[in-house]
């Protein structure tokens, strides 16, 4: 692994990958509890820390899905690649 972490939500469902300093300081806030940590070690000042590998929130976040298209006549007309939904003839070509 190359130092990411792997969030995962309160109910267990993968989040995102975060950065291992990211995940650190989730932990010492208290958002996560650790699943599995790294065999990667971070020293610090008198003491050493492990670096987490998979993390879960400790409560659930509402992720909402931003990959999302808008509902439109465009859009439509763009996922149908322009063909009528009734025929199939296309502008410009005669069925």
């Amino acid at each position: 692994m190359n130092g990411n972490c792997i969030l995962l939500n309160g109910d267990y469902t993968f989040l995102s990958l975060v950065d291992w300093k990211r995940a650190m300081s989730l932990m010492f806030a208290e958002k996560v509890r650790i699943l599995k940590f790294s065999d990667r070690v971070i020293q610090g000042v008198g003491r050493t820390f492990r670096v987490p590998a998979v993390a879960v929130l400790v409560k659930v976040v509402r992720s909402v899905y931003r990959g999302r298209v808008p509902f439109s006549r465009r859009n439509v007309l763009i996922r149908d690649q322009f063909a009528c939904a009734y025929c199939g003839s296309r502008p410009g070509l005669q069925p």
